[in-house]
């Protein structure tokens, strides 16, 4: 929360689990990409230093999210 200065972002990957081709609504699965959530305070912290960690952080995310999207092709 914003008052104890504590940030984080996360991503996650969302799938259908069904085809849809049916009556019914598809039904969607969601997972969480990274295993850990980018957490960051911006008072105690170079804005430098939060931007090359979230970067860093960020391509681990894609890559991992890329790599789990192909399996699920």
């Amino acid at each position: 929360g914003r008052s104890a200065d504590l940030h984080a972002a996360t991503a996650f990957l969302t799938y259908p689990l069904s085809s849809g081709e049916s009556d019914d609504p598809p039904r969607w699965e969601s997972e969480t990409i990274p295993d850990k959530a980018f957490k960051f305070v911006t008072e105690s912290s170079k804005i430098e230093v939060i931007e090359e960690r979230f970067r860093d952080w960020l391509e681990r995310t894609v890559e991992g999210g890329l790599a789990l999207w192909g399996d699920r092709l």
